[in-house]
C-alpha cells in the first residue's frame, strides 16, 4: 500500500518538475518503506469501530435452517436444482479502504472520504443448490 502510494506521488506532475528523474531512480524497496516509517512514527494501521457479532448458538441455528429446508424440500417435492440463494449487497461508490498509515500513538483511525458515501449501486449474488 505504502509503496504504490509513493508511486502515485512520484508521478504527480509538480513532483516530476521539481524531480525529473527521481521516479527512474528511486529505488522503492521494502527497507526504505519500513525505514521511513520508523522514522517518521508512523504505522499501517486498520479502521477502527467496525464490529459484527455472531450469536453464540450459530451452529444451532444452521442446523436447524437446515433441517427446515430439507422438510420443505420433502413437503414441496422440489429437486435441488430448483433450490437458489439470492442475496443483494450494496456497493458504495465511495469505498473507503480498511488500511491507512497513521502515527503510533493515534488510538482512533480516520478514514478520508470523497463525499460520495450515500450512493452505491446493488450487486446481487445467486447460487443454486
Amino acid at each position: 500500500m505504502v509503496k504504490l502510494q509513493m508511486h502515485k506521488i512520484l508521478k504527480e506532475p509538480v513532483i516530476q518538475r521539481l524531480y525529473p528523474t527521481e521516479d527512474d531512480e528511486f529505488q522503492k524497496t521494502l527497507t526504505w518503506i519500513q525505514s521511513f516509517m520508523k522514522r517518521f512514527d508512523l504505522s499501517l494501521r486498520r479502521r477502527t469501530k467496525i464490529l459484527q457479532k455472531l450469536p453464540e448458538d450459530i451452529d444451532v441455528k444452521l442446523e436447524e435452517f437446515k433441517r427446515f429446508i430439507i422438510r420443505l424440500r420433502i413437503q414441496y417435492n422440489f429437486d435441488l436444482n430448483s433450490i437458489y440463494n439470492m442475496d443483494e449487497t450494496p456497493i458504495w461508490f465511495d469505498m473507503a479502504g480498511n488500511m491507512t498509515i497513521n502515527n503510533k500513538e493515534n488510538k482512533t483511525v480516520h478514514i478520508c472520504i470523497t463525499g460520495n458515501n450515500k450512493n452505491w449501486f446493488t450487486v446481487v449474488l445467486t447460487c443454486s443448490a
